[in-house]
C-alpha cells in the first residue's frame, strides 16, 4: 500500500501474517498465473493441434511416395521435430520455475528469524531534506511518530530502524581490538543497523546481558552498540563481549564501537541467502542517524489482524508530519 503525502512524505505499509516473515509476500501474482496459462496453451497448441491440422492436409499418396523413396516426409518430420523440441523446452522451463518457487518459498517459511511475526505491521518512511533538513528534526519526527502510533487504539508498541530483521544493511567492514581479522588484506563484512532505543522491546526481545540503549546514548557520548549472542560467541568464544570494541571500516580509521549489551539471535539477511555469517552491530539513532538515510523502516506491534491498522498507521504518520 502506498500513500503520497502533500508534503513529500511517503509511508508504505507491508502487512503479512504468521508464519511468513512480515516483510516478505509469498502470494501468487496474477501476472504469473496468466503467464503460466498462456504458456501452457501455446505449448499445447504448437505441439498438438498444429501438427494434427498439418497432417490433415497431407496428400497420403505423396507422403507414401516420399516414404518409399526413403524421404519419410522430410518436411513434415522437420516441422514436427521443431515443435516437439519447443514443447519440451517450454515444459522444462515451467517445471524448473515451479520447482525453484516451491523450494524458495519452503526455505523462506522455514527460516528462523528470531522474532514472532504474526502481530506486526511494517512500513517505510521517507523524510525529504526539504522538510527535514537536520538530524534534530528527523530524530524529533521518529520520537513523535512512536508516540502517535502508540496513541492509536490497539497499537501495543512502535519503533523504527534503518533495516528490519531479515534485511541486510549496506556492507561495511570491521575489526576487533584483540586480533586482526583481515584475511589476505581484506576485513570481514558486518551489518551496521540504526535503531530507536525501544526497537528490541517492540520486537519482544529482552537484553541477555549488559544494557539496551537509552536517552544518554547521543552524539556527545561514547559510541556504543549491541550485538546478538551468536555473533558475540563467534568473536569472543567463552568470553563476555561487554566492554569489547569493534572498529567499523578499519581501513578508513573508522570509529570504535563499545559493546554494551547482548540480545538474542536475530537474522539480518534474507532467507534467499544460504550464508548467515555476516554479523550485526546495532547502533542508537541519536549517534548514527544521518541525512543520507533517505528511507527508514517502521514497525508496530498490534492487537489483532495487522491489516486492520493500515489506515491508523498512515493517519499517525500524517499527524506527526
Amino acid at each position: 500500500l502506498g500513500d503520497v503525502y502533500k508534503r513529500q512524505q511517503v509511508v508504505m505499509l507491508s502487512i503479512f501474517g504468521a508464519p511468513s516473515p512480515f516483510w516478505y509476500d509469498f502470494s501468487l501474482s496474477l501476472n504469473s498465473v496468466i503467464f503460466v496459462i498462456f504458456a501452457t496453451i501455446f505449448a499445447w497448441l504448437a505441439a498438438g493441434l498444429f501438427p494434427a491440422w498439418k497432417a490433415s492436409g497431407v496428400n497420403c499418396n505423396e507422403a507414401l511416395k516420399d516414404a518409399n523413396k526413403g524421404g519419410g516426409g522430410k518436411g513434415s518430420n522437420r516441422l514436427t521435430g521443431v515443435l516437439v523440441t519447443l514443447q519440451i523446452f517450454i515444459s522444462s522451463v515451467l517445471v524448473s520455475v515451479a520447482v525453484d518457487s516451491v523450494l524458495g518459498v519452503r526455505k523462506q517459511l522455514s527460516t528462523e528469524f528470531g522474532v514472532d511475526t504474526s502481530e506486526y505491521i511494517t512500513g517505510h518512511v521517507l523524510l525529504t531534506e526539504v522538510e527535514y533538513p537536520t538530524m534534530e528534526s528527523r530524530l524529533q519526527y521518529f520520537d513523535e511518530l512512536t508516540e502517535e502510533m502508540e496513541s492509536e487504539y490497539g497499537v501495543i508498541a512502535s519503533s523504527s530502524a534503518s533495516f528490519l530483521v531479515g534485511d541486510s544493511s549496506f556492507s561495511q567492514t570491521y575489526n576487533i581490538e584483540e586480533s586482526d581479522l583481515a584475511v589476505e588484506g581484506r576485513y570481514p563484512d558486518i551489518n551496521v543497523i540504526t535503531v530507536q532505543d525501544n526497537y528490541f522491546k517492540t520486537l519482544g526481545l529482552e537484553v541477555i546481558s549488559g544494557r539496551g540503549f537509552d536517552l544518554s546514548d547521543d552524539q556527545d557520548s561514547p559510541a556504543v552498540g549491541l550485538i546478538d549472542a551468536d555473533f558475540a560467541e563467534r568473536l569472543w568464544p567463552g568470553e563476555s563481549p561487554l566492554g569489547k570494541r569493534i572498529q567499523i571500516n578499519p581501513r578508513d580509521n573508522g570509529e570504535w564501537v563499545t559493546v554494551v549489551g547482548v540480545i538474542p539471535f536475530l537474522r539480518q539477511s534474507p532467507p534467499q541467502r544460504f550464508d548467515n555469517e555476516r554479523g550485526t552491530v546495532y547502533r542508537p539513532y541519536a549517534q548514527t542517524l544521518s541525512l543520507s538515510d533517505a528511507v527508514l523502516r517502521m514497525i508496530a506491534r498490534v492487537d489483532g489482524d495487522p491489516a486492520n491498522y493500515s489506515k491508523a498507521v498512515q493517519d499517525a504518520a500524517r499527524r506527526t508530519d
